[in-house]
């Protein structure tokens, strides 16, 4: 049986992040329209509410959620992942038929030349 990874402590997380982005509790409390205890008290909690880390993401421009995918490190593909190698293999399949239409138009040019040497 493979051992779950522990989630990592969001308020540390939250905390440290605060500082990194050259904030304080304070102010960070004021971009989020909370009380300077209650982010306080944040950063005691090893878990918060995905409403709190929406607003704390957006304020101190931070994906956090990202973040935590990261941490998760797990296999599977992200919707995100999916589109972009969809859209690498369309990006590919009008390169193959750009290279056809330049190799078909490099033989008319060479056509074109031979009739004008005439």
């Amino acid at each position: 049986m493979e051992t779950k990874k522990a989630m990592p402590h969001l308020g540390d997380f939250v905390r440290s992040l605060t500082y990194k982005k050259g904030h304080t509790g304070s102010s960070l409390a004021k971009l989020i329209g909370k009380s300077h205890n209650t982010v306080t008290g944040y950063s005691t909690e090893p878990s918060l509410h995905a409403r709190i880390l929406w607003d704390i993401s957006q304020a101190l421009d931070y994906d956090i959620f990202e973040y935590l995918s990261n941490e998760l490190n797990l296999n599977g593909a992200t919707d995100k992942a999916i589109d972009a190698a969809e859209k690498v293999k369309t990006k590919q399949q009008r390169i193959e038929e750009l290279e056809l239409l330049v190799r078909d138009l490099q033989k008319e040019v060479a056509i074109y030349k031979d009739l004008l040497k005439r």
